[in-house]
């Protein structure tokens, strides 16, 4: 088994293909931010990435995208609020991460976040964390529901600061919009320049903003994928209980349009966290025989 490093762009439609295959496979592999469409969105014109390509023999069976090369610091690529990575391999490939690390060097491969279920990073795992998620599969009105009984403190808490901005600035509002280029452009960058990627156009990215008349109390993104709904509440300025209460629309919306879940990634604010149901498991760490040469030999 040998592991080669490659430029992004030069993966072809037939990798691709591949790659989304081998994804669909695997359900720990299931998250949008491991599809194509958002890897080619992430890495398009990065200097730093590189696409790593494990071979068996004569055939590819299996790819690992890395960032960081120009700086030495490398890593999977991702956002610190919450996006996954994972190796994409081909089901039942016996490949094993010390190749990986091996082939990188003495330098340390940190990842941000992976799913728990997915054994190829397990032996490298530094903690494990959970992915906020709210479950909305049974419409708006069973999710209202369940939240008045189970935390009706926080939906008071919330509803008050509403009506205290209603009260200064006008009727409170939920709008959504497919991002548009000018809107990347004002924000700079980042996430925003992302969702203006052709291939993230087929993940319906979205911007969200609760509104008290012309005045945003609280901002999010989102992209959705095979029902389900990935935000990221953009804190900056926003009051907690504005941020909760956006969260708390997000998902009474996501029910109404017929969306079974909306997860909020790993760094849900405190103040939102009554509005998810649940917590899907991940895991975090860092792949280098390196650090710990005995798991490395291990995996």
């Amino acid at each position: 088994m040998r592991v080669e490093a490659g430029r992004p762009a030069a993966m072809t439609a037939a990798d691709w293909t591949r790659w989304e295959a081998w994804r669909r496979a695997d359900a720990a592999l299931s998250h949008p931010h491991l599809s194509p469409a958002w890897m080619q969105a992430t890495l398009s014109g990065r200097a730093d990435a590189r696409m790593l390509a494990v071979h068996d023999g004569a055939d590819v069976c299996g790819y690992l995208p890395v960032v960081g090369f120009e700086t030495g610091r490398l890593r999977l690529p991702g956002f610190r609020t919450g996006a996954r990575q994972a190796l994409i391999a081909a089901p039942g490939a016996d490949v094993r991460l010390k190749h990986v690390a091996a082939a990188l060097g003495s330098q340390p491969v940190r990842f941000l976040s992976a799913s728990a279920g997915q054994n190829a990073f397990r032996p490298f795992a530094r903690g494990a964390f959970g992915s906020w998620v709210a479950d909305c599969a049974d419409g708006a009105t069973a999710y209202e529901a369940r939240l008045l009984a189970a935390c009706p403190q926080a939906v008071e808490t919330a509803a008050q600061a509403l009506q205290s901005a209603e009260k200064i600035h006008g009727r409170v509002k939920l709008q959504a919009w497919r991002a548009e280029p000018m809107e990347a452009a004002r924000r700079g960058g980042g996430l925003w320049a992302y969702l203006q990627h052709p291939s993230a156009r087929t993940l319906a990215p979205t911007i969200l903003t609760l509104r008290a008349g012309a005045q945003v109390l609280a901002r999010a993104a989102s992209i959705q994928s095979a029902g389900v709904m990935h935000v990221w509440l953009q804190r900056g300025a926003a009051e907690a209980l504005h941020l909760a209460a956006l969260a708390r629309a997000i998902v009474a919306q996501a029910g109404a349009d017929r969306v079974t879940e909306v997860d909020f990634g790993p760094r849900l604010p405190r103040a939102c966290r009554p509005f998810a149901t649940g917590r899907r498991p991940l895991v975090w760490g860092a792949i280098s025989d390196r650090v710990e040469p005995s798991v490395a030999r291990a995996a």
